[in-house]
């Protein structure tokens, strides 16, 4: 650009300078290019897309024009020639309806009742089931404390005659020795082993 601005005349210069401007709008013109062929080959498509949906609502909606709703119409006028030649008969319904819903009340009266009394039936088997466990318990817990005094006490009773057994002994041994007054025993050790 400089030389440009300096009027500068050699030709190879310029030539630079030049595609050195350029060369920055040569992207941009033809990345411009680019985005018009790709649009223009994406708008085919997308018409033929649209031209497809716009006929197919078309036919749905001559279908529901044409066909759907004089249908609906005709049903609903058949429904309320329907309903007008049976509103005689709605006394007769509304008769059977309370007839059906007080047979339900004396059914579920009835299954109340019954279930009551399963429900007694279980509480006193339970209260029954309750004392006989309790009783089998407590009467578990009485042999097993007696059981247990007792084996405490048989060992007792044995050291206690053991004792008795040894303090005799001892008065015997204190006996004869009073009576030995100061003599010497002797005796006589042999081995394991000698006769």
């Amino acid at each position: 650009m400089s030389s440009l601005s300096a009027g500068s005349t050699d030709p190879e210069a310029l030539k630079a300078s030049i595609n050195n401007l350029t060369s920055g709008l040569g992207v941009a013109f033809d990345t411009t290019l680019l985005g018009l062929i790709l649009s223009m080959i994406m708008s085919f498509p997308m018409a033929v897309m649209q031209k497809v949906e716009e006929e197919v609502i078309t036919e749905i909606d001559a279908f529901c024009t044409e066909k759907l709703l004089p249908k609906l119409n005709d049903s609903q006028n058949a429904s309320d020639d329907l309903l007008m030649s049976q509103i005689e008969s709605v006394p007769a319904f509304a008769a059977s309806l309370a007839k059906a819903h007080e047979h339900f009340l004396v059914q579920l009266k009835d299954a109340s009742t019954t279930l009551k009394e399963a429900g007694d039936l279980l509480k006193n088997r339970l209260e029954a089931h309750q004392a006989k466990v309790e009783s089998t318990f407590q009467s578990a817990v009485e042999k097993l404390t007696q059981d247990t005094s007792k084996a405490l006490s048989q060992p007792t009773e044995q050291l206690n005659n053991y004792f008795a057994s040894l303090s005799r002994g001892v008065e015997s041994l204190n006996v004869t020795l009073r009576e030995l007054g100061g003599q010497t025993i002797t005796v006589k050790k042999k081995g394991f082993f000698s006769r």
